[in-house]
């Protein structure tokens, strides 16, 4: 599905008032719907905890910013849908979607409530909050491209 979000405000709306009108179902690329929620909560906390493993300093200002751009640039990414956060607890495969909901909605409030200085993304180094807002919805979006609505 398509998951048409300008930012993380747009998410959080989708996430409280639309989500339950769909029955989605993973196309095969990705993970549950309750782990892939969990996994796109646990990249916004790191972003004002801190990473737990990030990629070489040289990687995070070259490579990794080139990256970012291209995503932002192209207000689209691609990558992984099965790739945990390096070094993060790992999240089960299956459990309360509305728990994970309730997760998600709450990380998204914190990150746009948060006033300290972001931690640096595990590959794209420092970010300001309007580009982390910026990748984060991105990151929820390409998600959401792995399901299908089955209603």
């Amino acid at each position: 599905m398509e998951l048409k979000a300008g930012n993380l405000n747009d998410v959080r709306e989708f996430l409280v008032h639309d989500l339950h009108k769909f029955d989605l179902v993973s196309a095969g690329h990705g993970w549950s719907l309750y782990k892939t929620l969990l996994h796109c909560a646990q990249t916004i906390e790191f972003s004002m905890s801190g990473y737990p493993k990030l990629k070489p300093l040289i990687i995070r200002r070259t490579v990794g910013r080139i990256v970012l751009k291209k995503f932002l640039k192209n207000n689209k990414m691609k990558h992984d849908l099965t790739a945990p956060v390096p070094g993060a607890a790992e999240i089960a495969d299956e459990g309360n979607i509305s728990e994970a909901v309730a997760v998600s909605v709450k990380t998204i409030d914190d990150f746009m409530s948060y006033s300290g200085q972001y931690k640096e993304h595990l590959l794209f180094g420092k970010l300001s909050k309007k580009e982390y807002d910026e990748y984060f919805t991105l990151h929820y979006a390409d998600h959401f491209s792995d399901y299908q609505n089955m209603k």
